[in-house]
Order: C-alpha cells, then structure tokens, then sequence
C-alpha cells in the first residue's frame, strides 16, 4: 500500500520549520529540493547555506542550487565506488590525471587515453553526465600494472568523471570533508533529528489521517504549524506562571460546558463581556457565550 513520506525544513537558529513537502514513500527525497527552494526563495525565506543528509546530496543538486538559488547544498557526498578505491589497491580514478583542456587522460603509467567520448546522460536524475575515456588493448596489455588497473576481459582501462565543473565541484566538497572544521559545522544538522522524532512520536505523523496527497500534505503542514506555535509559546529557561485558564471555545470544543463559578484559579467572564455568536456544529447552528477578549482561529 502506497505511503508519503515528510520533508521538514527548518531555521536552525530560531528552531522552528518553515517548509514541509509531502512526497510518494517510494520516491527519492532528493527530487523534493527543487521545489523546496523555490518555495522558500518566493518568501523571502531562502538560506546561504542548506544542511541536508546523504539522501539529499549529488554533484547534480549541489551545481542545481548554487546555479539556481545560490544556496550552498552541504552534506556527505558519496565516495568514489570503484572496486580499486574500495580495496585500497591498484589504481583507481583519482590516481589517473584529467585534462579537460586537451580532452585526455593520463594513467600514473604514462599512458595517454585514446578516446573521450561523452558527457553521456544517465538513468538516474541524481547522477551527474559521465565522460568515459578510453584506453586501448595494445597500451594495456603490455602493461606491467596491468593487473592492479583493471580486471576487464579485453584487458583494456576505461576511467569515467562528469563534466568539469561538476569534476571540480566534487573535488572541493570531498576534500571539504576531510576537515574538522566541515564535520562541526555539519553536526548542527543533527537538531532536525529531533523535531523529526517529536512529530513522528509526539504528533502522531506515522499515522495518515487522511487519504490523497494533498490532504496528507495538509495535515503535515497542520502539525508543524502546531509544533512552531508549541515553540514559539515556551517560556525562557527559569521562568514559570500559573497555567492559562481555557476559553469558553475551548470548554465549548472539549465538551465542557462553563458552570456558572469556575475551579479556582480560573478567572470569571464578567457578563458585560459575554456576547452570543452562532456556532455551526454537526448538530445544527447554537448560540453560545464567547469571552469578547478570546481570538477564534478557523
């Protein structure tokens, strides 16, 4: 059965959220950046710097958004997957020298690719277009590194990498990764943890209350909104008052209808106060007295 999943989108400064984006469960999150950066630029509300987790980062959403909105997209990008930087052994990408210039690459051999074909386009819109230079049979089998280069059955080298500007981006944020300095600025992303897991158990967000996409993104955006007045509401550290008494709306709303002496504690409506509104409720239309201070949101 088909779920959605939430993306929350928040000011770590000022802990509260300002985007929710309601996405199909079985679709890449990665595809929900888009849309959240052009919601946010079209409110005034777009960042210099966005902190997302690995589901989130490619070298074609980085190059998107510092293109598109200026906004500097961190977060752990993928490591180089070859089966030679995977092992720590023979020859992998980034031990071969690239010139975009004269379109050629050159193996720590000596040998220099035959072919550059390419940018090809791939079939994932999170991968960034490949160039994929060639070696040939007669430079490769000869070769006494051979073996540590490549384990092909013709015997021949090939070394792919994505256009320049996306070969560069690359190089500065995995060098970027290896400094101290980049893992504490990123370890401040790790407080969207917790207003995650305070939706998820304190909201009830596992739970749908609605079928469709819209009605389900309705209620997320509900419930942040809720959770940032929640926020927004606490008192600083050390200071405390009594607890606010309920409206007559929220009595009204709760099933409670106002005696006429309250608890202790709670404050009386002065007569001269009240005033009789119409409330349309699933049994028909009722007047009831409303406290002329109270606000009523719909």
């Amino acid at each position: 059965r088909a779920g959605y999943g939430m993306i929350v989108s928040g000011l770590l400064l000022e802990g509260r959220d300002v985007d929710v984006a309601t996405m199909p469960a079985a679709s890449a999150d990665s595809l929900a950046l888009a849309g959240i950066h052009a919601r946010l630029d079209r409110r005034g509300l777009l960042p210099a710097g966005h902190l997302v987790d690995g589901g989130y980062t490619s070298l074609v959403h980085m190059e998107r958004a510092g293109r598109e909105h200026r906004v500097d997209l961190t977060g752990p990008l993928p490591g180089n997957r070859t089966r030679q930087h995977r092992d720590q052994e023979g020859y992998a990408r980034d031990d071969f020298r690239i010139d975009y210039d004269r379109e050629e690459v050159t193996c720590p051999q000596g040998q220099v690719s035959r072919t550059w074909p390419g940018p090809y386009p791939t079939s994932s819109p999170d991968a960034a277009p490949l160039i994929v230079a060639k070696f040939t049979r007669s430079q490769c089998q000869p070769c006494p590194a051979r073996a540590a280069c490549t384990t092909s059955g013709d015997g021949k080298r090939t070394v792919g990498f994505p256009p320049r500007e996306l070969y560069e981006l690359q190089a500065r944020n995995r060098a970027d990764q290896q400094d101290p300095a980049w893992h504490k600025r990123y370890a401040v992303r790790s407080g969207v943890e917790g207003t995650v897991c305070e939706l998820a158990n304190g909201h009830g967000m596992r739970h749908c209350r609605y079928r469709g996409q819209p009605k389900a993104h309705l209620q997320h955006v509900l419930t942040a909104i809720a959770v940032n007045i929640e926020r927004l509401s606490q008192l600083p550290p050390g200071e405390s008052t009594a607890p606010r008494p309920p409206t007559a709306f929220q009595d009204y709303c709760n099933g409670r209808v106002p005696a006429q002496g309250r608890a202790r504690g709670h404050r009386r409506i002065h007569p001269a106060s009240r005033r009789c509104v119409p409330l349309t409720t699933p049994h028909g239309t009722m007047t009831r007295p409303i406290d002329s201070s109270s606000t009523l949101l719909w």
